[in-house]
């Protein structure tokens, strides 16, 4: 996440000014047991991610990697739901980016 003066980030100036302004942020629903696989397939394959000039997307064949490595095959739908956590994380990632530099 880009940080601003002071080393806060975007996120952090925003719920600072919903505080002032006596906004709470909604609770997320809480995430249900079945899907908890597919958040730390995700999460496993996001921390393994390569470095280069920006984030670059979980690509099929570092999915495939996983599965060979974990020995632990997945359904065209998890492959799916763990790529489209991707693109609204990369998608995060951009706005994040759009608005640092709007500042």
């Amino acid at each position: 996440m880009a940080r601003r003066a002071g080393g806060a980030s975007i996120s952090d100036h925003y719920e600072a000014v919903a505080r002032a302004k006596g906004l709470k942020k909604p609770a997320a629903p809480p995430l249900p047991p079945e899907l908890r696989h597919l958040w730390q397939t995700f999460l496993e394959l996001h921390r393994a991610r390569p470095a280069g000039f920006g984030p670059s997307p979980i690509c099929f064949a570092e999915i495939d990697a996983w599965q060979r490595l974990k020995r632990w095959p997945l359904e065209p739908w998890e492959v799916e739901a763990i790529r489209k956590l991707d693109d609204l994380w990369l998608e995060a990632q951009r706005d994040d980016a759009a608005l640092g530099a709007k500042t």
